[in-house]
C-alpha cells in the first residue's frame, strides 16, 4: 500500500497485509495505527491519540502522539519520535535523531545497535541495546536506565542512573540528583555527579575519570587501572583498583586499596584516612581521625605535610616523608625510614634499616628503633628511647625528656641530652657535649667522650677509656675507665666521688665531694698548682 497523505478526525487505520506500507506525505488523525507485514515507511505522522507503527522494518521522518508505541523484528529508523505521555520504540535495530516523551521512554534494540544522534527527553527512561548504545545528549526527569553490548554517550542525566555493560562504557558527563550507578568492563567518564550514592565499576579493564566526581557516598573501583581526576564524597569514598592514580581525593572518610601502585597528590578526610598499596606516592595527607598509609610490598613516599589523629605509616620498603602530624599515637615503620619533622600524643619509630630524620617530638612516650639512627633533635614530655640496633645513633642537637635511654650496637654520638628522670647511655663508643638527667648511667665497651655531665642524683660513667671536662652530681658519682686511661677535668658531687682506670687516672681540675674521694689507676695525676681537691669524707688516692 503507497498513498500521499492520511486525514481523520478520529481513529486512522493502515495495514498492508502481505507487503509494504508506504507513505509520503503526512499522516494525522486521532488514534493512529500504521501497520505492514513488510516495510513501513512513514513521513510526518500526528496523532492527537494513541500512535502505534508495526512493521518488518519502520522507517519515518518525524512521528508524534499522545503516546507513541512503534514493534519491528526488523530496523527502526526514524528522525524525531514525539510523546505528550509515553514513548516505547522495540526493534531489532533502532537509529533516531531524537525521541521525547511526557512521561515513559523506552527505546530497544533487541538484534543489534541503539543510536540516537540527537537529546533524549522523558520521565522514566530505559533505552536498550543487544548491541552498542550510542547516545547524545539523555535527560529523564526519573529514572534513566541504560543497558548495551558497549555503551557511549555526550552528556546523560536524571534522578537516578543506572548503566550496565559487559564492554565498555564511555561518555562525557553523568548528572543525578539522585544515585548512579555505572558499571562496564571498561568505564571512561568526562566527570560524574550525583545527589545520593555514585558506583562506577569496570569488571574486566580500566576506569578512567578526566573531570570532577562528586557524590554522597562514592565507590569507585576496577580490575584494571583507576585513574581519577578531582574526586569528593560527601560520606565515604571508597577506591579499589589493579592500580590506583589520582589528582585530589576527600571525603567524610577514604579507604583505597589496590595490589598495585597508589599514586596521588592529596588526600583529605573529615573522618578516617586508609590508603593501602603495593607501593604508595603521595603529595599530601590529611584525616580528622585516623589516618593510615601502608605500602605492602615497596616503598611508601609523601612529599607533602600529613595530618591525622592517630597516625600509622608504614612500607615493606623505604617509608619517605616530610612532615607528618598525629594528634593521637604517630606509628612509622618501614625497611628504612627517612622523615622531616615528626610529633604525636606519642611517637613510635621502628626499622631494620637506617633512620634519618630532622626532629621527632611527643607530648607523651617517644621510641625511636633502627638498623641505625641520625636526627638532628628529638623530644617528649615522658619516657624517650632512641636505639641503633645494628650501628651508629647519631643526634646532632637536643634530645629532651623524661626518662631518656640512648644506645647503639656502634657509636652513641649526641649533642646536648637532657633528662628530667633517669638518662641512660650506651654504645660501642660514646660521645658527647652536654649531658643532664635526673641520674647518669653511661656505658661503652669503647671510649666516652664528653663535655659536661650533670645529674641530680648519682651518676655513673664507664668505658674503656674516658675524657671529660666537668661532672657534677648530687649524689654519688662513679667513673671507671675499664681498658685505659681516665681523664676528667673537674667534678663536683654531694655524696660519694670514686674515679678509677686501669691505666692513668688524672683529675687536672678542681674537686668537691660531699662524701669520700677515692682515685684508683695505674698511675694517679691530680690537680696543678691552685687546684683545690677536697672531700667532706675519706680521701683514698691508689696507684697500681
Amino acid at each position: 500500500m503507497t498513498l500521499n497523505a492520511a486525514t481523520a478526525g478520529t481513529t486512522l487505520g493502515l495495514t498492508a497485509t502481505g507487503g509494504d506500507l508506504t507513505l509520503t506525505g503526512p499522516v494525522t488523525g486521532g488514534d493512529v495505527t500504521l501497520g505492514a507485514s513488510g516495510a513501513t515507511s512513514l513521513g510526518k505522522t500526528t496523532a492527537s491519540g494513541a500512535l502505534t507503527i508495526t512493521g518488518g522494518s519502520i522507517g519515518f521522518s518525524d512521528i508524534s502522539g499522545a503516546s507513541v508505541d512503534a514493534t519491528s523484528a526488523g530496523a527502526i529508523t526514524g528522525g524525531s519520535a514525539t510523546a505528550a505521555g509515553a514513548l516505547a520504540i522495540r526493534g531489532g535495530a533502532v537509529t533516531l535523531n531524537q525521541a521525547s516523551a511526557g512521561t515513559t521512554l523506552g527505546l530497544t534494540a533487541t538484534g543489534g545497535d541503539l543510536t540516537l544522534t540527537g537529546p533524549v527527553t522523558g520521565g522514566d527512561v530505559t533505552l536498550v541495546a543487544s548491541g552498542r548504545t550510542s547516545l547524545a545528549k539523555t535527560t529523564a526527569r526519573g529514572a534513566l536506565t541504560l543497558t548495551g553490548g558497549s555503551i557511549g554517550f555526550s552528556d546523560i542525566a536524571g534522578a537516578s542512573i543506572d548503566a550496565t555493560s559487559a564492554g565498555a562504557i564511555t561518555g562525557g558527563s553523568a548528572t543525578a540528583t539522585g544515585a548512579i550507578g555505572i558499571r562496564g568492563g571498561t568505564v571512561a567518564l568526562d566527570q560524574a555527579s550525583a545527589g545520593t550514592t555514585l558506583a562506577l565499576n569496570a569488571s574486566i579493564g580500566d576506569l578512567t575519570l578526566t573531570g570532577p566526581v562528586a557524590g554522597g557516598d562514592v565507590t569507585l573501583g576496577a580490575n584494571g587501572r583507576t585513574s581519577l581526576a578531582k574526586t569528593t564524597a560527601r560520606g565515604a569514598l571508597t577506591l579499589t583498583g589493579g592500580s590506583i592514580a589520582f589528582s585530589e581525593i576527600a571525603g567524610g572518610s577514604i579507604d583505597a586499596v589496590s595490589a598495585g601502585a597508589i599514586t596521588g597528590e592529596s588526600a583529605t578526610a573529615t573522618g578516617a584516612l586508609a590508603i593501602r598499596g603495593n607501593t604508595v606516592n603521595l603529595g599530601q595527607a590529611s584525616a580528622g581521625t585516623t589516618l593510615g598509609l601502608t605500602a605492602t610490598n615497596g616503598d611508601l613516599t609523601l612529599t607533602g605535610p600529613a595530618t591525622g589523629g592517630a597516625v600509622t605509616i608504614g612500607a615493606s620498603g623505604r617509608t619517605s616523608l616530610t612532615d607528618v602530624t598525629a594528634k593521637g599515637a604517630l606509628t612509622l615503620t618501614g625497611g628504612t625510614i627517612a622523615f622531616a619533622n615528626i610529633a604525636g600524643s606519642s611517637v613510635g619509630v621502628m626499622s631494620p634499616g637506617a633512620i634519618t630524620g630532622t626532629s621527632a617530638t611527643a607530648t607523651g612516650a617517644l621510641g625511636v628503633r633502627g638498623g641505625t639512627v641520625t636526627l638532628d633533635r628529638a623530644g617528649a614530655g615522658a619516657a624517650l628511647a632512641l636505639t641503633a640496633t645494628n650501628g651508629d645513633l647519631a643526634v646532632t642537637g637536643p634530645v629532651t625528656g623524661g626518662d631518656v635511654t640512648l644506645g647503639a650496637s656502634g657509636r652513641t654520638s649526641l649533642g646536648k641530652a637532657t633528662a628530667t628522670g633517669a638518662l641512660v647511655i650506651n654504645g660501642s663508643s660514646v660521645g658527647f657535649a652536654d649531658i643532664a638527667g635526673g641520674s647518669i648511667d653511661a656505658m661503652s665497651t669503647g671510649a666516652i667522650t664528653g663535655t659536661s655531665a650533670t645529674a641530680t642524683g648519682a651518676l655513673g660513667i664507664r668505658g674503656a677509656t674516658i675524657a671529660l671536662s666537668q661532672i657534677a652530681a648530687g649524689g654519688a658519682a662513679t667513673v671507671a675507665a675499664t681498658g685505659g686511661d681516665l681523664a676528667l677535668t673537674g667534678l663536683t658531687s654531694g655524696s660519694d666521688a670514686a674515679l678509677s682506670a686501669t691505666g692513668v687516672a688524672r683529675i687536672s681540675g678542681a674537686v668537691t665531694s660531699g662524701g669520700a674521694y677515692r682515685v684508683i689507676g695505674g698511675s694517679v695525676t691530680l690537680g696543678d698548682t691552685g687546684i683545690v681537691q677536697k672531700a667532706a669524707g675519706e680521701v683514698r688516692i691508689t696507684s697500681t
